[in-house]
This record gives C-alpha cells, structure tokens and sequence, in this order.
C-alpha cells in the first residue's frame, strides 16, 4: 500500500517526476533482491534455532546477522551513492526526468541500508514465529508512510520522508518483535 500510494502521488506531481519515480523503484528493487537473500537465510536459520529453543543459537544469530546486515547495506550504500550520477542518463535522455533522479539518488542509497536491515530483522522475527507483532508494526508504519507521502510536493520528498519513513517503522517494528520473541523464548525455559 506504501509504495502504491507512492507512486500515485507522484503521478500526481507530473510526468517527470513519476518517470524518475519509477526508475527510482526498478533501481530500488535490483538491490532490495540482492538484500534479500541474507533475509532468506536469516529466518530459515531462525526458525530452526527457535524450533529447538537453542538460545546461544538465537543470540548468535542475532548479532552475527545483524552485523551482516549492516556490512551489506552498507556496501550497497556506498555503490548506488558512488553510481548514483551515471544512473539518470542509463535510463533517460530526459533532462526533467534526469534532475528529479539526481535529486532522489541520495536517499535511494541510504535506503539500500535501511532496507538491509530491516529484511534481515523482519526475517529473524518471522523465524522467531513474530507474525502478529510485524503486521501490527508494518501496518502502523505504512499508514505514516502514507501520511508523509501525502505531504510531499517532489518526487524526492516522497523518497527522502515517505519512503525512508516506511522502513525505519518497519525496521523499528521488527527490533521490537525481535526482542519480544527472546523474551517469549526465556519466559519458555
């Protein structure tokens, strides 16, 4: 609903704006699949620490992940930041279109380590059987998302504050599911 609205919005800006917008997102989107396989890994490991109740397992996992997640996002941060002025012309030879992109670069490189995080932490917390926790979080982070996104009068307003505003309170709601599946699995022993 989140990115729905998003895009929406920026239809609502202008035909240069929307079209950066949407490169914006397949770009996005490239790097989100290549973050996505640690989250993958992150909840099958879980999920069977947590289905042994192998506390120094999920402890284990849960710094040694977390610190993967930064190092990825990280990396990833400073790629798109460093290609973030060849990636306007690769995709338009507009030059509305091209300034609305260099102007959206820089927050869609420091979402490549929000966006790490917060996968890898809503994928422990899925392995940690933290449904109800993340939807509850995830709803609530989209509905600020959406009033951020709606406040917005640039494409890259809608990056800089919705966007980034969705996945922190996604990343936020996924800490605290994090850290109510360790209490559960404590409280179980």
């Amino acid at each position: 609903l989140g990115w729905a609205y998003a895009t929406a919005r920026a239809t609502r800006l202008g035909a240069a704006q929307v079209a950066a917008h949407q490169v914006a997102v397949s770009v996005w989107l490239i790097f989100a699949l290549i973050l996505d396989s640690t989250a993958v890994s992150s909840q099958v490991l879980m999920s069977r620490a947590y289905s042994a109740a192998d506390k120094p397992a999920v402890k284990s996992l849960l710094r040694y992940m977390g610190i993967a997640a930064v190092v990825q996002g990280l990396i990833l941060l400073l790629f798109v930041n460093g290609i973030g002025w060849l990636v306007p012309s690769l995709f338009t030879p507009d030059p509305m279109v091209q300034g609305h992109l260099h102007h959206i670069m820089k927050p869609l490189a420091l979402t490549q380590l929000i966006v790490s995080l917060t996968l890898v932490a809503e994928s422990l917390a899925i392995g940690a059987n933290q449904f109800r926790t993340l939807a509850g979080g995830t709803t609530l982070a989209t509905v600020l998302a959406v009033k951020m996104i709606s406040m917005q009068k640039t494409v890259a307003g809608i990056w800089q504050n919705g966007i980034i505003t969705l996945f922190v309170g996604r990343f936020a709601t996924a800490l605290l599911a994090n850290v109510w599946g360790w209490v559960k699995l404590n409280k179980s022993n």
